[in-house]
């Protein structure tokens, strides 16, 4: 299936529990399981009623028919509508539920006019979805004036909480939702969380902290954000009855940071550290004597299992909820009441007798072992199948052969360039062939063989911990990444990717190197066909990027080597353009017949075009008013990284617009030293790309060097965005300046920003001719056929073996825009 997790963005953005727990959820959907998943976020601003009725709306409106399932898990993205909808919940609005300090709702005569008709509107439809225009409009009348009715709605207060309790009932009603979920117990048995007579699945989430058993105890640690319903004062005060030296470390900032500082003054051997990396946590988790954890009604606590995971006994609390249902007293922990008194003496039993506080938390890491992603997933995904008039049926195939390919990355789910070309190359001519690609991945990738489109399977083969060594080794002498240079160096550190060549190959038609790198693994099978997908020319591409190191031309000599040797036993070379084709072809003296012209291309059926006023009326819906977006996407190649500095000077002379950096380009930079209108945005999902693409005004690519063709001008193209591009930026596309986009020396490029703003028609007539090019020459679909087309009309080689220089006799027709 392919699923939605959707979610409220934080104003401002914090990276808290939720946000790890849809982190991990998510990837583990799509590293372990068939499905593909995405988290879809939308800014949910709520600190004050307005902004989150707002939030509410928003989400209201939102529409994922694309997936065929959704995961929610708190207010206000449940909002949105889908046939199959499951609510993992973490927790309501506690403020207005189960933490509500306010009064009852008066008699509905004793409010203003306008509150009056809001309530009977409430009263008279519980459950009905279709009000939701009419409540939102009169909610939006009532802001718009101030007087009485607007002062009634203070919050929380008890209008904004009827309103926010019926919102919230609409969205999980059970005719909404097919399945309900919670985090924990205590979740669950809340009052008014979960419809009544609902069966509610608890699947208790692991964390993602990469935390293991140490070997020192050395202090009592705890992390949370310090405010009130944490109780960290209660763990400080209960300090004061520990009779040992023992120190308390405490992770964390918040609004209490000053109180509790100021609570532990007197106190040498109480230290607050204030925000602490996940590098940190994990060490000083792995250093504790013990975990104290004393929240009160906490809805679940990661501290818990990542203390577990830690093997540490934890310290909690009869009131503390979530916690209380992994602590078992005296087994994995210890509970005690909510008294500085009686957590002072349990923190004294733990201090005194050392080996009974390991014993309790080895019994917890055994515990922690059975909270498992896993679970979560089938506790989500164990529904009823949905009715056969929403599946999509399986095209029929009659593939007339197998491909293995051989990668230095994984490629699904496809987030940049390279990935995406691979992804979607393949799974096109998997109309014609079962393809194996077979990638070598890091050594933290878990080994994998998923089916990730119809006749397209994806292998991953994880490096050896002997490899990642060398690898490490001859990076030392580099500034600049070498992975994919040291795989042709090391391959044979990790056997198991020469056993999976060699069994997947015994009964392929061909072997692919896609780049050269792992070409010399398929050189050590015996008589198969070899083609080279050449995505770049490789010796150049090492040649920009090396130049200034100190070891840098000899590494590029072996490149060179490399893929001379790739070309000249390829039987086809397929390459992003004809002038790639022809650099390799006259330097390495390659006969023309050996190659099929491959552009880079896009989904056009997946990309929707959407003209100036569209992109318009999609800001207002997500809040982005008249909010002008300069767009760059790209990986973290060197000539990518170029591109974004210019970027930088760019932006520095338009202040008043945003330009958006999407890709793992976005990592070579300090955060803290480009301009503030540059968000620099790293890898998103594919949705995420989807909507940015619908966003933004204007599509920059200001690249000085490069071979190949630039795939993101395409779905620039495709999506209808105005392109100002560098000639470089443009090459292999044939594109012709003012028709199908703007060709500017980077010098002009933010006076024309300037000026296609201020010409929507000029800029619209560009955009429709560029989408019909593109849907011309370089939709995936028909790239395939082509390449699909040459192959068939090839003439056959004269040896069974394809590891050989002779090039095949006869000339293959080659694909060209």
């Amino acid at each position: 299936m392919k699923i939605a997790v959707v979610a409220p963005c934080p104003q401002p953005f914090i990276v808290g529990g939720a946000e790890k727990l849809w982190w991990g959820l998510v990837r583990h959907l799509n590293e372990n399981t068939v499905h593909q998943a995405d988290i879809i976020k939308l800014p949910s601003p709520e600190a004050d009623f307005w902004s989150l009725m707002d939030s509410y709306q928003r989400f209201s409106l939102l529409r994922l028919d694309g997936f065929d399932l959704v995961i929610t898990g708190k207010y206000p993205a449940w909002m949105i509508e889908h046939p199959r909808h499951v609510c993992y919940m973490l927790h309501r609005l506690r403020g207005l539920y189960d933490a509500y300090p306010g009064s009852a709702l008066a008699a509905r005569s004793s409010y203003p006019s306008a509150i009056q008709q809001v309530l009977a509107l409430l009263d008279s439809n519980p459950g009905q979805r279709e009000i939701l225009p009419e409540l939102f409009g009169r909610l939006e009348d009532i802001a718009a004036v101030e007087g009485d009715a607007k002062a009634v709605l203070s919050f929380p207060g008890p209008i904004s909480r009827a309103v926010v309790h019926f919102l919230d009932n609409v969205a999980l009603d059970p005719s909404r939702i097919v399945r309900y979920a919670s985090i924990a117990h205590t979740v669950a048995r809340r009052e008014d969380y979960f419809p009544k007579n609902t069966e509610v699945a608890v699947a208790h989430p692991p964390s993602n902290l990469a935390v293991a058993p140490g070997h020192d105890f050395q202090y009592f640690f705890t992390v949370s954000r310090l405010d009130g319903p944490k109780r960290v004062g209660l763990l400080i005060e209960a300090m004061r009855h520990v009779k040992t030296d023992i120190k308390l470390l405490i992770a964390g900032v918040g609004p209490e940071e000053n109180r509790l500082n100021a609570l532990a003054k007197d106190d040498p051997r109480i230290n607050l550290l204030g925000f602490q990396s996940d590098a940190q946590l994990a060490r000083l988790y792995q250093n504790a004597l013990a975990v104290p954890f004393v929240p009160y009604q906490e809805d679940y606590g990661l501290v818990t299992v990542e203390a577990m995971l830690a093997a540490k006994a934890v310290v909690t609390v009869q009131d503390s909820g979530g916690p209380t249902e992994l602590v078992r007293d005296g087994e994995n922990g210890l509970v005690v009441e909510a008294t500085p008194q009686a957590l002072g003496r349990a923190l004294n039993q733990l201090a005194s007798n050392p080996a009974f506080a390991k014993s309790l938390g080895t019994q917890g890491h055994q515990d922690a072992q059975r909270i498992t992603w896993a679970a979560v997933a089938d506790a989500l995904l164990d529904l009823p199948e949905p009715s056969t008039q929403s599946r999509v049926a399986r095209p029929a195939r009659t593939p007339a052969g197998k491909l293995v390919v051989v990668v230095t990355f994984s490629i699904f789910p496809p987030r940049h360039g390279g990935q995406n070309r691979v992804y979607n190359l393949y799974r096109h001519l998997a109309a014609a062939f079962d393809i194996v690609i077979i990638a070598l991945t890091d050594p933290h990738v878990p080994a994998s063989d998923t089916e990730i489109a119809p006749g397209l399977r994806e292998i991953r083969i994880p490096k050896t911990p002997d490899q990642a060594r060398r690898e490490a080794k001859l990076q030392e002498r580099f500034a600049i990444p070498i992975t994919d240079i040291a795989a042709s160096q090391f391959y044979r550190s990790t056997p198991l990717l020469l056993d999976t060549i060699q069994k997947e190959a015994q009964d392929a038609t061909a072997l692919v190197a896609c780049h050269p790198y792992l070409f010399p693994a398929l050189a050590e099978i015996e008589g198969k066909p070899i083609w080279y997908e050449a995505q770049d020319i490789e010796f150049q591409l090492k040649g920009q990027v090396f130049a200034s190191q100190k070891d840098g031309p000899a590494l590029v000599a072996q490149v060179r080597e490399l893929e001379h040797d790739c070309c000249r036993a390829a039987q086809f070379i397929l390459t992003c353009s004809k002038e790639d084709a022809s650099v390799l072809a006259h330097t390495f003296d390659i006969p023309s017949h050996k190659f099929i012209v491959t552009p880079n291309g896009t989904n056009c059926d997946e990309i929707q075009y959407a003209d100036g006023i569209a992109r318009q009326r999609f800001k207002q819906r997500l809040g982005g008013g008249k909010q002008q977006f300069v767009l760059f996407m790209g990986s973290g190649h060197h000539p990518n990284i170029e591109a974004v500095g210019e970027i930088f000077k760019i932006a520095a002379t338009l202040p008043k617009i945003i330009f958006l950096i999407v890709g793992n380009v976005g990592y070579a930079f300090d955060p803290m030293l480009k301009p503030e209108n540059v968000w620099l945005l790293g890898e998103i999902t594919e949705t995420s790309r989807k909507i940015i693409l619908e966003l933004a005004d204007i599509a920059l690519n200001p690249m000085l060097a490069g071979s190949g063709t630039n795939l993101k001008m395409l779905d620039y193209f495709a999506a209808g965005i105005p392109v100002i591009s560098t000639a470089t930026g443009a090459r292999g596309l044939d594109v012709r300046d003012e028709d199908h986009l703007l060709i500017r020396p980077i010098e002009a490029m933010a006076a024309t920003i300037e000026s296609c703003l201020s010409q929507p028609e000029h800029m619209a007539r560009i955009t429709q001719t560029a989408r019909k090019h593109v849907e011309e020459y370089f939709d995936w679909r028909a790239i395939a056929e082509k390449v699909m087309l040459s192959i068939k009309n090839a003439p056959r080689p004269s040896s069974s073996h394809g590891n050989s220089t002779d090039a095949p006799s006869g000339i293959a027709p080659t694909y060209s825009p």
